[in-house]
């Protein structure tokens, strides 16, 4: 992992599917429609479709993406076709809320994600079976709004065709930091906590992606956690002092005299961290915990938010821990 986030910079690595199950089962549009055609998949509100049709319609009209997160049912196999790649091996799992519900996606030529950045400061992966993709990333202290890069109205295939060109010339001019890459089958893409990115499929593609939390990323994560959503760093350090103490002392402090108000709702239950963590433990060992909680503690029946007398009490602990 000390590789992925020795310099904060994105990453490709190759031959990361080898040896996955997925690599024989998602390796090509016939093999996933062999495997899994006859299984539905929700296209649009209301509307269903067998992968099966979805991949011959998409190849005739490339303009059609399937992003599908609920893997429920006969789709829970699909996640028993991959494992957590070499260097995510300590991912938080015994905290709720530091894994994002797994997103596999299958989109044809044109298709994709605009430019976005992940929730709360999460890094991510995503793994390509089959296809190509273009990714383009931008350091997190880019101004996107500034430059006109978001929010965009239209298809991501005219996003790239506006905005790549201009990018490029603004990077060869020093005036920008720019990363993009092509990922074919069988690569990884690493994304840092924070970088905004747009994925193009340049072809009928299959992936599976992840965004999360781990140890070596939460210090480069934290200085924007403490600043952007105190409410919700107070409350993922209420959790760690329970479970990584040494890692909850290592953090800097959230408030630096930062005014009662200017917290924001924390995101996760009004019981204590102790409660939290039993519940995490109870809804992981029914196998949901990394597959079916979103990343906003979802899943876990307690909700905190931190404001008005909960916020000036977060205070008053948090300025009590830093006299200590």
């Amino acid at each position: 992992e000390s590789e992925l986030v020795a310099d904060d910079e994105p990453k490709l690595f190759r031959g990361v599917a080898d040896g996955w199950r997925a690599a024989s089962r998602w390796g090509s549009p016939s093999l996933l429609a062999e495997h899994y055609g006859h299984l539905e998949f929700e296209v649009a509100a209301g509307t269903h479709t067998r992968l099966a049709d979805f991949l011959a319609e998409t190849a005739q009209d490339g303009g059609r993406y399937l992003v599908e997160t609920a893997f429920n049912g006969e789709k829970a196999v699909l996640l028993s076709d991959y494992t957590r790649p070499p260097g995510f091996a300590d991912a938080l799992d015994e905290i709720p809320g530091t894994i994002s519900r797994p997103h596999w996606f299958v989109g044809g030529p044109r298709t994709g994600s605009k430019l976005h950045d992940d929730t709360r400061m999460t890094c991510g992966w995503s793994v390509c079976l089959f296809g190509c993709k273009r990714w383009l990333l931008l350091p997190p202290d880019t101004d996107v709004h500034g430059l006109g890069l978001a929010p965009y109205s239209h298809g991501v295939d005219s996003w790239f065709e506006a905005h790549l060109a201009p990018l490029r010339a603004a990077a060869a001019e020093g005036r920008l930091r720019v990363r993009e890459c092509l990922q074919r089958a069988g690569e990884l893409v690493y994304v840092p906590a924070g970088w905004h990115h747009a994925v193009l499929n340049v072809e009928l593609s299959c992936a599976i992606s992840h965004g999360l939390i781990t140890p070596a990323t939460l210090p480069t994560a934290w200085a924007h956690l403490r600043t952007r959503w105190p409410g919700f760093a107070l409350s993922l350090r209420e959790l760690l002092q329970q479970a990584r103490p040494a890692l909850a002392e290592s953090l800097p402090p959230i408030l630096d005299g930062s005014k009662p108000s200017t917290l924001r709702p924390g995101a996760v239950g009004g019981c204590d961290a102790s409660s939290l963590l039993r519940g995490a433990s109870l809804h992981a060992s029914s196998g949901e915990q990394a597959r079916g909680s979103g990343f906003l503690w979802r899943g876990v029946t307690c909700r905190l938010h931190l404001h008005g007398r909960a916020a000036r009490a977060a205070e008053a602990a948090e300025a009590r821990r830093r006299e200590r």
